[in-house]
């Protein structure tokens, strides 16, 4: 049986397939997942990893990793926005 898509952490899934030993078809049945989520996983955090954030305010720019925290990034941005 898979888990539901909201409860796996596919960061986490994804640094210990690429550690694994073994074949993707054993992996993902011992976590419970199935190999179609895990190709597109993996596929999904190449592009993410590939497509940085370019934020510009007045002066200020800046170059962000796609994987910042949401949080994190609005806090950025109000300050940057309050400091122009």
């Amino acid at each position: 049986m898979s888990k539901n898509h909201k409860e796996i952490d596919w960061d986490k899934v994804i640094k210990l397939f690429n550690k694994y030993p073994g074949t993707i078809k054993s992996f993902c049945n011992e976590q419970e997942i199935s190999t179609h989520q895990l190709y597109y996983q993996r596929k999904k955090n190449e592009l993410l990893d590939k497509s940085p954030i370019k934020i510009q305010i007045d002066k200020a720019i800046l170059h962000i990793e796609n994987r910042i925290d949401e949080n994190n990034f609005s806090t950025i941005v109000k300050v940057l926005a309050a400091s122009c």
